[in-house]
């Protein structure tokens, strides 16, 4: 098993970012982790009714019901390439529909998306927080370059160690 920086990120935000439709998470804070992020889908449910585009999205992804997206669950990893001040930042209407761009937040960017086939069950925390990768996940992930894969996250992990 490896060690991967996790976050919990509340539905239907952590589907948006895993189907690449949400290309930024806000948050009121920020870290010094750059690199691979697993994201795990909260068992808390985000308010729709703040996001509006929300739902356009989730029909994109064929979601009938918001019940059906899946929760307390790693979805999938992607790669944190940047985090900015999101106030006076330059972004598209779409992208603006799917976070809270107000001053005093920050915009992680999402640049690399490696959905799993199917969700992990595991239990979330705020923040950042580190998840033991069950060997199959490392598996799924050869593919996409495991030399590439373990050079990144060791500096992941070196640079977690400040967040």
């Amino acid at each position: 098993m490896r060690t991967i920086r996790t976050l919990s990120v509340w539905q239907p935000w952590a589907s948006l970012l895993m189907a690449g439709i949400k290309k930024y998470e806000t948050r009121s804070w920020t870290t010094k982790h750059r690199g691979w992020l697993a994201i795990h889908a909260a068992k808390t449910r985000g308010g729709l009714h703040y996001f509006p585009a929300s739902w356009v999205a989730l029909v994109e992804l064929e979601v009938k019901h918001f019940d059906d997206l899946p929760r307390g669950c790693i979805l999938g990893i992607v790669y944190l390439d940047n985090i900015f001040e999101t106030h006076g930042t330059m972004v598209s209407t779409a992208d603006r529909m799917y976070g809270d761009w107000g001053p005093g937040r920050y915009a992680w960017k999402i640049t690399t998306r490696i959905p799993f086939d199917e969700p992990i069950p595991a239990r979330g925390f705020q923040r950042l927080w580190n998840w033991q990768m069950p060997d199959m996940v490392i598996d799924e992930l050869a593919p996409f370059g495991a030399d590439e894969w373990e050079k990144t996250r060791a500096l992941s992990l070196d640079q977690a160690q400040g967040s």
